[in-house]
């Protein structure tokens, strides 16, 4: 199952707090809508907003005139924080700026608001642009490996080079059109010059070579880095210039799916001035999102994080957000723990320096609640998960999709802890917010309908799991391509409601569907690929073919022990099938060797009343049982007892019968 949480690497919501000016007084500003490029390649400039209502902490509300203006006296310290921007259908675009303490300006404050409706429809607008502009590339490519093919132009390998780099494009197709979606939803085209304009509008109607043509006319920019790094200057205009003109560089590269082109624009653009932190963050984070480089990725973060704690010191955002980011990459490597202890350091300093209500808490403390969801701490991850919900509920409004986000994270872990109908009511309050504020062909619809059915599946209502699963199919199979990896995520998810329900040659045809696909696109070490050879084991167990079975589970074992972490539960799980399929073949001592390698890891990563370890220990039981040992089954059987009485009621009751079955007949 896909995971539920796409994390937030705050790259570009911190900033350094303006220097303090001596002079106080009356701060003035203007709400309005942001200057927006639209898919034609047209400008439209932002419009001034008049009747918004403006609350500042300690100072009141004020309302704006029929220009969009207003004005507030500032304390004498030069200091005052904006609470809430508001009117009726509309909704505030740059959340980061409430609950922040700001210094007084003579130069007027933008608040920027949004008319819901139009910013739904210009989101959906530039996602299908983006979308479209990735597709027709990617035909392209493909034409022209077709027509090498014909003309013998490139040998086998050559093409399937080619194909497969082609392929694994989709593993980050959404990554790819969220990043360009998010650019031109967030920035004011008003704010930026007539050249960024010009140059915004062909990289977003895809017409790359015009895009390349004008940066051009800009002259020779490896030329300009090569000045600029031997200058000896501070950050100049030069260097400002040739850093901006990396970034396009980097679009550019981006659309033409040059994921390693990418990168080195954006690395280019990092060593211009390895003091500015924004350049670093936007490295390290594309090298982790799109290339999944994390060793890459921390060389940037760590001596990023050592230069913010000398220069700006301990308690500083900049500070506080390496930790943060630091805490992504462990958690993407799988290493809860140390992403614990970097988020946890993350939240004490954001919680000294950040009003309460600031909405990078809420990403915090989503980040921490995730980390305790998958290390089984179910309570403790609902604590930080609720903490994140209270936030965004009374800051970004009813309908912003971090708001779905956070809904999908908390069903996530009531379905981990069994209380499915708790696990549908959030699943569906996310599906309520996406169905109105996402096309109906959203991928991220797709993802919510998946975990819709998830929930589904684990109440034992297979049919309406399966609708569910079919919705995102359905969505899937219009707007990606064929060999989507999330796709293949889906046809798993449709071939384990067949295996549930028996069905094992249509489990089988799913199962399969998927593996095809992730064969193809993914590396052969790849993680889920191990997934899909997983649920083809666990089909072939459920139909007593023992062989082919670990067959199967042993591929999976293989690629997790070479790719995860030596104490990641998937290890774990994978054990614990194989000792599965040893106890059903007699192989008992095999059996017991697999399920104490699961039990030892889980040991080590999972709290102590995690259902795993029931099942565990209940295999364990089963096997001393088998061999008639019936004093160590007693034992595992009630440590599992032990933890079922609390998860897993009808589990504990069959238990129950077992053992007292067991002790009557050694009476």
């Amino acid at each position: 199952m896909r995971r539920l949480l796409t994390l937030l690497i705050f790259s570009c919501l911190i900033f350094l707090p303006q220097a303090s000016v001596a002079q106080s007084g009356v701060q003035r500003a203007v709400v309005k809508t942001r200057g927006r490029i639209n898919t034609k390649g047209g400008y439209t400039s932002g419009v001034r907003i008049p009747d918004a209502i403006v609350r500042v902490k300690g100072g009141g509300s004020y309302i704006s005139n029929a220009s969009g203006e207003l004005s507030f006296s500032v304390p004498s310290s030069g200091g005052y924080t904006i609470e809430q921007v508001y009117k009726d259908n509309y909704v505030l675009s740059d959340v980061d700026m409430l609950h922040r303490e700001q210094k007084y300006t003579p130069t007027p404050l933008y608040l920027l608001l949004e008319n819901s409706a139009e910013l739904v429809a210009y989101r959906r607008e530039i996602e299908r642009q983006v979308r479209r502009n990735y597709q027709v590339k990617l035909d392209a490519m493909q034409a022209e490996i077709e027509r090498l093919r014909s003309e013998g132009k490139a040998t086998a390998e050559e093409l399937q080079r080619l194909q497969e780099q082609i392929d694994r494009s989709w593993n980050v197709a959404e990554q790819y059109v969220d990043e360009m979606t998010d650019r031109y939803l967030l920035i004011d085209f008003d704010a930026e010059d007539e050249f960024d304009r010009e140059l915004s509008a062909p990289i977003l109607t895809g017409e790359l070579d015009s895009a390349d043509s004008l940066l051009a006319t800009r002259g020779n920019l490896v030329e300009d880095i090569r000045k600029v790094k031997i200058s000896q200057q501070s950050v100049d205009n030069a260097r400002e210039d040739a850093a901006r003109r990396c970034y396009y560089k980097y679009e550019i590269a981006l659309q033409r799916h040059e994921r390693d082109s990418a990168a080195y624009w954006l690395e280019q653009r990092a060593s211009l001035d390895r003091e500015n932190v924004d350049w670093q963050l936007d490295a390290a984070s594309y090298v982790l999102d799109f290339l999944g480089d994390c060793d890459r990725a921390l060389n940037i973060y760590e001596p990023t994080l050592e230069y913010c704690k000398e220069h700006y010191g301990e308690l500083h955002e900049m500070t506080t957000t390496l930790y943060n980011n630091i805490g992504v990459v462990y958690e993407y490597k799988g290493q809860y723990d140390n992403a614990l202890e970097y988020y946890k350091k993350a939240r004490e300093i954001f919680e000294k320096v950040l009003d309460p209500l600031h909405p990078i808490l809420a990403t915090i403390y989503s980040n921490i609640g995730v980390v305790y969801k998958n290390k089984g701490e179910y309570d403790n991850a609902l604590e930080y998960l609720n903490k994140a919900r209270e936030i965004r509920e009374k800051v970004l409004g009813p309908l912003h999709p971090s708001l779905a986000t956070t809904y999908s994270n908390i069903g996530g872990v009531y379905e981990y802890k069994g209380e499915y109908d708790n696990a549908l009511e959030y699943y569906k309050k996310a599906r309520e917010i996406q169905e109105k504020v996402l096309d109906p062909m959203h991928p991220d619809l797709a993802t919510t309908y998946n975990n819709i059915g998830v929930a589904y599946i684990r109440k034992g209502e297979y049919d309406n799991a399966l609708a569910y699963y079919n919705k995102a199919r359905e969505i899937e199979e219009k707007v990606l391509d064929p060999q989507h990896p999330s796709l293949a995520t889906t046809y798993s998810n449709i071939g384990g409601v067949y295996h549930h329900k028996d069905q094992y040659d249509n489990a089988l045809e799913y199962y399969n569907r998927a593996r095809e696909i992730r064969e193809k696109v993914l590396d052969p070490h790849h993680p889920d690929l191990a997934t899909t050879y997983y649920n083809i084991g666990a089909v072939y167990y459920s139909k007593s073919q023992y062989d082919t079975a670990l067959e199967y589970f042993n591929k999976a074992k293989e690629i997790r022990e070479k790719v995860l972490d030596p104490l990641h539960p998937y290890l774990a799980d994978t054990y614990s099938c194989i000792g599965s399929v040893y106890d059903s073949i007699g192989q008992y001592d095999d059996a017991l060797e697999y399920y104490n390698k699961a039990k030892k890891i889980d040991e080590q990563v999972l709290g102590p009343q995690h259902p795993y370890f029931a099942t565990t220990y209940y295999n364990i039981g089963l096997v001393y049982d088998h061999k008639k040992q019936y004093d160590e089954a007693l034992k595992y059987y009630e440590m599992a007892l032990a933890i079922y009485e609390k998860y897993n009621a009808p589990k504990a009751q069959e238990l129950k019968a077992i053992i007292e079955e067991i002790k009557t007949m050694q009476r």
